[in-house]
């Protein structure tokens, strides 16, 4: 397949708004300086069933896009019947989760093989991460399924999902990594990933961040590196934010983007509804408030960022908004003395 990029990602004759949602990643191995493209669509996640005819879209199909070549190579299907909501690539595999039936799937980069898991979660848990030959995200239990003597509600507690590529194996584990009853957009618990060569850290919808043993599961707290502000949210605020009621917040929730820096410092954004940079150590615990963006990009809820080295050798944060409605790319350059 080859040709015109926006014809070519569409799996077949029609879907419901097609889009790319956190499923662009490098790929690795064959697809080395090609980019992963998962094709997602807005269906909902809660069961809902396919909406469209299967003979005309059975789903979203994983791509793999040349940028310089133009070339694009259909991967396969991931889940039938389901979109592609999700993806992570790293090492020897890709791995993602699908829309509307909640499965995790895996994809080996060198035999071209693809995997579904089945359904994993009893609701829609956002982004994974990929560390070496492992992979983790969370999952959230059915309402009634039981944690020792306390009954789980779907809504609450997102647990750790871990998955060793060597072993092909897959555990939803007892370890809780979020216990938070807010409700942002439906996103509940783990807003973002970023793995260092020894750990992998994860930040939450309220804007505090974890450290996360790949070995041993063994979770470190951190705490919040941009403190609350205690000032409730106005109703534009919340409307902008994706939020239904945003009951239990105290001010600069969410914690959607995390890289690594050359000195091992987690930099990242957070804060809402004005975002800030910060930096954390994640050896001695101590973090760094940069500030926040200019009152000019109040509600600019930067979804996802990525460090890069511009031609002046600032390395600055370039960072996308989806969720506000605003579909745009910034570009947040460092002040002197703060990360770059």
């Amino acid at each position: 397949m080859s040709g015109d990029w926006r014809l070519a990602v569409t799996s077949a004759a029609y879907s419901i708004g097609d889009k790319i949602h956190s499923a662009l990643e490098v790929g690795a191995g064959p697809w080395e300086n090609w980019f992963l493209v998962g094709h997602g669509s807005h269906i909902w996640w809660n069961e809902v069933g396919w909406p469209m005819h299967p003979e005309q879209f059975d789903g979203g199909h994983l791509y793999a896009y040349h940028p310089k070549a133009g070339e694009v190579r259909d991967l396969g299907l991931p889940v039938r019947l389901n979109t592609v909501h999700g993806l992570c690539a790293g090492g020897a595999m890709a791995v993602g989760y699908s829309l509307p039936d909640n499965h995790f799937f895996v994809y080996d980069m060198a035999s071209g093989t693809m995997v579904d898991w089945g359904k994993v979660s009893a609701y829609c848990c956002h982004n994974y991460v990929v560390w070496r030959d492992k992979a983790f995200g969370a999952y959230q239990r059915a309402h009634g399924e039981q944690r020792g003597d306390m009954m789980i509600s779907a809504k609450k507690s997102a647990f750790l999902l871990a998955y060793d590529h060597t072993a092909r194996r897959l555990d939803r584990t007892e370890v809780v990594l979020s216990d938070l009853d807010l409700n942002i957009r439906h996103n509940v618990g783990i807003d973002s990933w970023v793995a260092s060569d020894d750990a992998v850290y994860g930040g939450r919808v309220d804007g505090s961040i974890f450290r996360l043993h790949p070995e041993t599961w063994e979770v470190r707290e951190y705490g919040r590196p941009v403190a609350a502000t205690g000032i409730p949210y106005t109703r534009e605020q919340i409307d902008r934010l994706g939020g239904l009621v945003c009951s239990g917040f105290v001010g600069n929730e969410r914690l959607p983007a995390m890289s690594i820096l050359p000195d091992g410092r987690i930099l990242g954004i957070a804060g809402f509804p004005l975002m800030h940079v910060f930096a954390l150590d994640p050896e001695s615990g101590e973090s760094t408030d940069y500030g926040a963006v200019p009152r000019g990009y109040e509600m600019a809820y930067f979804h996802g960022s990525t460090l890069f080295r511009e031609d002046d050798g600032l390395l600055s944060l370039a960072a996308i908004e989806t969720d506000s409605r605003r579909p745009d790319l910034y570009l947040v350059r460092p002040k002197e003395g703060t990360w770059g």
